[in-house]
């Protein structure tokens, strides 16, 4: 009878320890097998992640159970963008994260600005100081009577004229810098297609709020803060100040309106030619409603 037990007792164990490899599998197995963004290892890419990676970038956990997937963005290190880019995925804003690449290069096509090579000509009108007389070059006039006297002398009847060039006070004064005035006229010609330098299109510049097309229709495809063909995306590949395309991006090639006749770059950078910038079109369109100029101002100021 004990004997019996015995065996009994080894065959469960051999049971429990074949559930457990199966159930439980190996972590490197588990990491393997993680989506990208799922830093818990739970097969399931959630908010949950997303406060996980958020944990580690304040300092409140020093490790990740699957680091290798923190990185969603492919930028090279874990922080609240990666956290970001998971929380649009988990409420359908994205349709999915790509892994994170193992090098990350800088855009070939970036054109830093060129270093100028003229050189600066020194001013030529040298303030003289208020106040201080300038001597006068000005010689006076000898007379011109040359005659010589007939009986009573006669007076010179040419009298030296006085100096003409009276000090003048310097008119170069600097005067205190200006708010930029708002454009009195459309930067570009509405209903001008925008295009990313890869092709993507990018929506219409009109002052329209309700075009379906316009890039600022807030709900729209193309003004809405969270779809990824929106300038307005600060996380995405055509908005902020990292977007691959982005107008706010002074190192980026960025987006052109283009009419068909004219292109005009639309950046924050002075290196293109001819340009306007987010704000310029802000201005333009919403000079006169308050609300909307400053809903705008804040996507401008938030995107920069």
């Amino acid at each position: 009878m004990l004997e019996r037990i015995r065996v009994l007792g080894i065959a469960v164990s051999l049971i429990v320890v074949t559930l457990a490899l199966v159930v439980y599998p190996d972590k490197d197995d588990r990491v393997a097998a993680a989506l990208p963004g799922d830093v818990n290892c739970d097969g399931i890419v959630n908010p949950i992640d997303a406060t996980f990676i958020l944990q580690l970038g304040a300092g409140l956990i020093s490790s990740l159970p699957c680091p290798e997937k923190s990185d969603t963005n492919g930028d090279g290190r874990t922080d609240p963008l990666d956290a970001a880019l998971v929380l649009q995925l988990a409420a359908g804003l994205i349709d999915s994260l790509e892994p994170a690449p193992t090098s990350i290069n800088p855009p070939t096509n970036t054109h830093p600005p060129e270093p100028a090579t003229s050189t600066p000509v020194p001013p030529t009108n040298t303030q003289v100081p208020t106040g201080t007389p300038v001597p006068s070059t000005s010689t006076p006039i000898p007379p011109t009577n040359t005659s010589p006297p007939t009986g009573t002398p006669v007076p010179p009847t040419a009298t030296p004229a006085p100096p003409t060039n009276t000090p003048v006070p310097p008119t170069n004064t600097p005067l205190p810098a200006q708010p930029p005035a708002p454009p009195t006229s459309a930067p570009v010609q509405e209903e001008t297609a925008l295009v990313a330098d890869d092709g993507q299109f990018l929506g219409v510049f009109t002052c329209n709020r309700f075009d379906s097309d316009g890039i600022f229709n807030r709900f729209g495809d193309y003004g809405s803060r969270f779809s990824s063909t929106s300038i307005w995306n600060r996380f995405g590949t055509y908005g902020g100040r990292f977007g691959t395309y982005s107008p706010f991006n002074r190192f980026a090639t960025p987006p052109i309106l283009s009419d068909g006749s004219i292109d005009v770059y639309l950046t924050v950078s002075s290196t293109y030619s001819p340009s306007v910038t987010p704000l310029d079109l802000v201005l333009f369109c919403f000079e006169d409603d308050s609300a909307q100029l400053e809903y705008w101002l804040e996507q401008v100021e938030a995107s920069s």
